[in-house]
């Protein structure tokens, strides 16, 4: 089976179970680094670090956050509305043999990047996920 099997065949976005109804799903990217790291990016451009919250149960991520937008939401009529703002949650079930313990995170240029390590390796996180 190949790499782009096993995250086909385990990798599930799920509907929020958290009781929360979200606007808006961010694009995301999961893929197998070269490094065999599992790697998740979600584009969130917009957002403060402190707008977001990630999670994580058993091999469940859960990534929260909320997008404001204070200018669009006192708009006198809207034009065009392409970008979404307000909460969202995006709820991925991880396959297995990823160490989502020893994750790490960062958010650059609107882009948060989730760097899990495959299980046994010794990468210490830069940005511990909180739990």
């Amino acid at each position: 089976m190949s790499d782009y099997d096993l995250l086909s065949a385990t990798m599930q976005f799920m509907n929020p179970t958290s009781g929360r109804h979200p606007f808006w799903i961010p694009n995301t990217n999961v893929f197998i680094s070269d490094s065999d790291n599992l790697i998740v990016q979600l584009e969130l451009s917009g957002l403060q670090r402190d707008d977001l919250e990630i999670t994580n149960e058993g091999r469940t991520l859960r990534i929260v956050g909320n997008r404001r937008n204070s200018e669009f939401t006192a708009a006198k009529t809207v034009l065009v509305q392409e970008m979404h703002t307000g909460p969202f949650e995006s709820v991925l079930e991880l396959p297995p043999g990823f160490d989502v313990t020893a994750a790490s995170s960062a958010y650059l240029d609107g882009v948060l990047r989730i760097i899990i390590p495959k299980e046994g390796s010794s990468q210490p996180p830069q940005f511990p996920l909180r739990n």
